[in-house]
């Protein structure tokens, strides 16, 4: 089954994502942080926090803001896979590659054909005025 939707919140929700992307700025920690570069999406008035939800063959993702899918997107566009080592290194935490949402992607998705087809799906379905 394939689905995309933009869902609106009543208030901000990091996906597993947010972390990788946003950087914090101005806080120890990414939860207690006010400034992110790039910036986290702003409400849209009257609606709420908007949430890109995608369903593919069994596999729910949900993206925050439109530079969470590009980096999404570039990531399982790359072959090889990068390691999830690698991914936490460059974002230079000291959490472990476990944390990484690639870790935590299941391995049916993990494969070249899956992804292939994921990409060229949530491509497909990008909402109009999302990045």
């Amino acid at each position: 089954m394939k689905k995309a939707a933009v869902v609106y919140l009543d208030e901000y929700q990091a996906t597993p994502v947010s972390f990788w992307v946003h950087r914090h700025l101005d806080a120890d920690a990414w939860v207690n942080a006010k400034q992110f570069d790039p910036p986290l999406p702003a409400p849209v008035p009257g609606r709420g926090w908007a949430q890109f939800v995608v369903e593919f063959d069994g596999l729910e993702v949900r993206f925050s803001s439109s530079a969470e899918l590009d980096h999404f997107i570039d990531v399982l566009s790359r072959n090889p896979l990068p390691t999830t080592r690698r991914l936490a290194n460059l974002r230079g935490t000291t959490l472990g590659p476990n944390a990484h949402w690639l870790s935590r992607l299941p391995a049916r998705a993990k494969p070249q054909d899956f992804r292939r087809r994921l990409v060229a799906y949530l491509q497909s379905v990008r909402p109009e005025g999302w990045g």
